[in-house]
């Protein structure tokens, strides 16, 4: 068995120091968790572009390893998603460099969960990095923490990280007489309208999802009319095969309570009543008012639905 030590472990040792302590105590590698006062390894010296060469050099001659790298970027943020890939991208051409085979990442940030975290946005960030990794020969590590303390959590989220990652949902246009429902999704000021829509559940048929999902974000039963076909959307920019089966049907009695997830909550999602050419209308504008990749996918789909 071999045996690394974490330069976490001895922030205050210059790099010499490490290599020489590694030699010394008979460790087989480093694992590389910042250098110093440099947290980003890419921009520590020993990895610079300049001095890597005597670095790999150095490694080669002492029989040390560098088997891991370990970024702190947290995957769950949003906001930060450009970011965490251009800097996880660096750490893996760092890591073909050395013939390091694991980069460790984060998808929480905190060592015990605090506060939900949203599994669509860290396994879209993986979607986006893996296959990256993958043509380097890397692995990225997803380390255990936060709410992925909770292994099963993990486990199902890395399930889903396959090259395209299949996404079956369904599309349903619900009418009353001659009205058409539609949903209003609030973004940055504008309204923009869609149909009813949402991701089918692990053992679920297409026909049980369409009748929850209207239940679930409108509050009425509805009666399937007709299957009308699917659409198939080859997503690149987040490397997934999106496949919607779409349905007509109608609204069967009185409207009881919806159940809207956090995210529809914080879209400020309601649902409205419109004739045909009203719905028509109030979908073309909501493609030519829309910026965001994910939406207009989906608006620009249902238009011509």
């Amino acid at each position: 068995m071999k045996l690394a030590f974490s330069t976490l472990g001895c922030p205050d040792f210059s790099w010499n120091d490490i290599y020489s302590m590694a030699k010394d105590l008979g460790f087989d590698g480093i694992e590389i968790r910042g250098l110093g006062n440099e947290i980003f390894a890419v921009q520590a010296q020993p990895f610079t572009e300049a001095q890597l060469p005597q670095t790999v050099k150095k490694l080669s001659e002492l029989h040390i390893e560098i088997p891991c790298l370990s970024s702190g970027c947290c995957l769950k943020k949003a906001e930060d998603a450009d970011k965490n890939f251009e800097e996880i991208m660096q750490y893996i051409e760092l890591a073909t460099k050395l013939g390091t085979p694991y980069i460790r990442i984060l998808a929480d940030q905190e060592p015990q969960p605090n506060g939900e975290v949203d599994d669509e946005v860290v396994l879209a960030a993986l979607q986006r990095l893996a296959p990256e990794a993958e043509k380097k020969g890397v692995t990225l590590l997803i380390e255990t923490n936060g709410v992925y303390a909770d292994t099963a959590r993990l486990c199902s989220l890395c399930g889903n990280v396959v090259f395209p990652r299949i996404s079956p949902a369904i599309i349903i246009l619900v009418s009353k007489g001659d009205k058409i429902l539609l949903a209003r999704h609030a973004r940055r000021n504008t309204d923009l309208y869609t149909c009813l829509a949402g991701f089918m559940e692990h053992g679920e048929s297409i026909e049980k999802c369409a009748e929850r999902e209207v239940k679930e974000e409108t509050g009425y039963h509805c009666h399937i009319i007709s299957y009308l076909g699917s659409i198939e959307e080859h997503k690149l920019e987040k490397n997934f095969l999106h496949i919607s089966y779409c349905f007509l049907a109608e609204t069967v009695g009185k409207k009881g309570s919806l159940h809207l997830t956090k995210k529809e909550k914080s879209l400020g999602f309601k649902h409205q009543w419109f004739s045909i050419d009203e719905a028509i209308e109030m979908m073309e504008k909501s493609i030519s008012s829309c910026n965001q990749y994910g939406m207009l996918f989906t608006l620009t789909r249902e238009r011509l639905y």
